[in-house]
């Protein structure tokens, strides 16, 4: 069984324990751990003090700082993590994603094979 470590960011910890059954129920193969932040800041500070995060899942709107500028920060870093935004208003474009460093982005409510495609593809990549 492969160990998986991923980060969940967003500000409502009730949407951060959906994600986490959501993808537990959808990749039942894979032994995940999970990190959590609030905001994006927070997000950086989690990633640089652990190794071996192998993807970010992330909301787009939240306080002190965004998905799409963690994002960008994050890139700013050379950090190359797989970055799934999730949102539930509408969605950035193409180009915008593509130009921050995305690699996948879920509308809200999250329909669950789509997460589970796009993270085993995202993991499978890592």
């Amino acid at each position: 069984m492969k160990n998986i470590k991923i980060l969940l960011v967003d500000d409502e910890p009730q949407i951060l324990e959906v994600n986490e059954w959501y993808i537990k129920e959808s990749i039942p193969e894979m032994n995940i751990a999970f990190l959590y932040a609030a905001n994006g800041k927070e997000a950086i500070e989690i990633f640089e003090q652990n190794d071996g995060i192998d993807l970010v899942m992330s909301d787009v709107q939240m306080p002190i700082m965004n998905g799409l500028d963690m994002t960008k920060k994050m890139r700013s870093l050379l950090i190359s993590t797989p970055i799934i935004l999730l949102s539930g208003s509408q969605k950035p474009s193409e180009e915008k994603l593509e130009n921050i460093g995305v690699n996948g982005f879920i509308s809200k409510p999250i329909e669950r094979d789509k997460l589970a495609i796009m993270t085993k593809l995202l993991l499978d990549e890592a």
